[in-house]
């Protein structure tokens, strides 16, 4: 069996490197980077230097409005001193990215290492190297993780934290994990709503439930006393973004998708014939109907914390395109499960679906070309946008693993 897997394995990776060297040679030769890479070739890594700008200026919470608490700005801060030379009190975060490009490849290092720990606290249990070295650079090599690099996000620092999470025993260690992570990107905290909707192991999960948020205000209220901002604006912040539903364009919604909620984008993309509302509205339901019935599962049965925690997973990459494409890494612990659990089915089709390049390498419809002032060649580039068939392909079977996911929980909790 493990021969058969490694060839699976082998074989995915396989392809992994083609459309990595895909990616280069037509860097090569069109002088930018492919779909799904961000439709602004200009706003590379700007994930990065637009918050390391603001982590040195006075207005993070009222200017900005930031939805980052204070601890995402304290990393950068450590980070510009540890790695960076003077950042000028009048430079923007373009002029910061353009005197400190070189000063981002500490950045990937931190992102490559973040993968590997990653690998190593999901896959410790399973003995054998190969496979796990064939699953590290498939992750590596994948859409999703060039994709969060080339935006330079932060939410790499949290797919670690994820794993410890998942695979810990000790108590404090995963309201720990838990409480880091929500300072980092706050919509985790779905992960702890869902271990109280779960009411039938409250009794046992009481200790954790009670330090994770005790941890996470401690946290947020000292990092925010560090930062010395109006930090406890931040709240209001996030009420304000979960509200404001035009501040994703059609463009950028659609690089690098994981929901088919997403599919509502196409309207502001195609021009040859009017799609109307309706299908948009219809993928939304879709998709709600089966995230509700998953949470009433878990509300009326005692759930396992592993089932549970991949449900998390599923529910954030599945409800919105606000998480972002990057959002997928986060499968990397669920991969883990799956694979211990034998659950092929799914483990497949999260890897091949949802982690392999290759769909990128077919457009499907051309929707935008002209002039652009690419960041890493340097150069004005005509570029020519499309939509993939991996556009297509990743949100539909993130909704299938949601589907799938569902239909097992009732087998296994249901008519046990």
């Amino acid at each position: 069996m493990k021969k058969k897997q490694s060839i699976i394995l082998g074989a995915i990776l396989l392809l992994s490197c083609i459309n990595f060297i895909y990616i280069l040679w037509f860097f090569e030769v069109n002088r930018y980077l492919p779909t799904p890479f961000f439709y602004n070739k200009e706003d590379t890594f700007m994930d990065f230097f637009n918050t390391l700008y603001w982590s040195g200026n006075y207005g993070i919470y009222t200017v900005w409005k930031s939805v980052y608490p204070p601890l995402n700005f304290l990393f950068l801060r450590l980070y510009q001193f540890l790695f960076m030379g003077e950042v000028l009190e009048t430079w923007n975060a373009f002029t910061i990215r353009a005197v400190e490009a070189i000063n981002i490849v500490p950045l990937l290092i931190i992102d490559v290492i973040c993968v590997l720990v990653s690998v190593k606290i999901s896959f410790k249990k399973i003995g054998d190297i190969k496979i796990k070295l064939f699953i590290l650079f498939i992750i590596l090599l994948s859409p999703v993780f060039l994709f969060a690099v080339e935006r330079g996000n932060l939410i790499l620092v949290c797919i670690p934290l994820l794993s410890w999470y998942i695979f810990t025993k000790k108590i404090i260690s995963r309201a720990l994990a838990l409480a880091i992570m929500v300072n980092l990107k706050p919509y985790l905290i779905f992960l702890y709503f869902l271990q109280i909707i779960n009411k039938k192991n409250i009794q046992e999960n009481k200790d954790f439930l009670c330090l994770a948020p005790l941890f996470a205000l401690i946290i947020f209220i000292i990092t925010g006393l560090v930062l010395n901002q109006e930090f406890y604006l931040m709240p209001s912040n996030l009420l304000g973004f979960a509200a404001d539903t035009g501040i994703i364009n059609a463009a950028d919604a659609l690089s690098f998708p994981s929901t088919i909620t997403s599919f509502s984008h196409f309207r502001g993309l195609i021009n040859e014939f009017e799609i109307p509302p309706i299908i948009g509205h219809l993928t939304k339901l879709v998709v709600y109907f089966y995230l509700i019935k998953t949470i009433l599962v878990i509300y009326n049965n005692k759930i396992s914390k592993e089932d549970v925690a991949i449900f998390s997973i599923i529910f954030l990459t599945n409800y919105s395109t606000n998480t972002g494409g990057y959002g997928l890494l986060y499968y990397i612990p669920v991969i883990a499960l799956f694979y211990t659990q034998k659950n092929w089915v799914l483990l497949s089709v999260i890897v091949i679906a949802m982690y392999l390049g290759v769909w990128d390498l077919f457009p499907i419809y051309q929707y935008s070309s002209g002039d652009m002032n690419i960041y890493l060649s340097g150069e004005i580039v005509k570029t020519q946008s499309y939509i993939s068939l991996g556009t297509i392909i990743r949100p539909i079977a993130n909704f299938i693993v949601l589907v799938l996911f569902f239909n097992n929980l009732k087998e296994k909790y249901l008519y046990e």
